[in-house]
């Protein structure tokens, strides 16, 4: 059976917003990929000692974001795991459970930088090609020196991945729903919904 092209896109989503979604599909775009998985954080080790809200909450906004979406789906992978989420286990089990498709994991070109600092990043190169969006804080030619150093070292395959870069951060909206101020167009409706409903970031 032919294998599929299957994105992952991992984050904690606190809230997922805009820019999350046009990164995603601008890969699915770009790459004629069949799905992108939207893998929210369990318990993100770079992330320790940070108050998060809890799991479940994100999950849903997740889901309420992609549901019109058909080559979207959220996975509740992170919920099943115990202690901190590394990539490269997901990326382990995601490959284990169906070896025939190929994988695609999208990242910040800022994380791109720092992935020697991950968990056995050999193994994440060697299981899944990177695609590494390209942001204004980073330039063009650095971002290019960088995947060169990281194929060498790796031999993985790394791409960028350039699109509309939205300047939006999940730290920025939760500031302006604490303050008070209007969410409308930096996240999807149905996310504002929820966020509304069940009292978040105030």
């Amino acid at each position: 059976m032919a294998g599929k092209k299957i994105g992952i896109m991992g984050g904690t989503f606190d809230p997922i917003h805009m820019a999350h979604l046009r990164l995603a599909e601008t890969a699915y775009d770009l790459f004629q990929l069949d799905q992108v998985i939207f893998l929210p954080s369990s318990d993100p080790p770079h992330k320790a000692g940070r108050k998060i809200t809890c799991y479940g909450k994100r999950a849903e906004m997740v889901k309420a974001a992609i549901e019109n979406n058909p080559h979207f789906i959220c996975s509740d992978l992170e919920r099943m795991r115990k202690g901190y989420s590394y990539t490269s286990e997901t990326l382990e089990w995601f490959a284990s459970e169906n070896p025939e498709n190929t994988y695609y994991f999208i990242v910040g070109s800022d994380s791109l930088f720092y992935m020697e600092e991950w968990h056995e990043p050999e193994k994440i190169f060697r299981l899944a090609t990177i695609l590494a969006a390209t942001r204004g804080e980073v330039s063009e030619v650095q971002l290019a020196e960088k995947i060169r150093f990281l194929t060498e070292r790796y031999h993985g395959s790394i791409y960028p991945l350039k699109y509309a870069n939205l300047d939006i951060s999940s730290s920025m909206i939760r500031k302006l729903v604490s303050d008070g101020h209007s969410i409308r167009y930096y996240v999807p409706d149905q996310v504002i919904k929820y966020i509304q409903e069940n009292r978040l970031y105030i």
